[in-house]
């Protein structure tokens, strides 16, 4: 099975960009262009996140500390899946591709 790369960013051709680049290396591509459908395709359990922070509506530091509220909760909880599968990966674009 393939990794899961969950990429956030509410310029859809920088995800369909980063999406087809990374398909074609055999990764799995979930995606999402707010904060509120990234929060929802994490339930997805994606291996890495590549999260835009600058967005409208909930911007992706607000998304990072929701995820992290999240598994902290999951850790102090009764019911713990292993908590090697509580790992996420956050990588954060901040500054726009064309600069690289």
């Amino acid at each position: 099975m393939s990794a899961k790369i969950l990429i956030v960013d509410d310029e859809i051709d920088i995800v369909s960009m980063l999406g087809s680049f990374f398909e074609s290396k055999g990764f799995c591509i979930l995606s999402a262009t707010n904060g509120t459908e990234a929060l929802k395709q994490v339930e997805r359990q994606p291996d890495i996140i590549l999260l835009d922070i600058n967005m409208p509506g909930i911007d992706g530091l607000e998304v990072c500390e929701r995820i992290r509220d999240h598994i902290t909760s999951l850790k102090c909880g009764d019911r713990l899946r292993n908590e090697n599968s509580l790992t996420l990966h956050l990588l954060t674009i901040c500054a726009p591709l064309s600069r690289y």
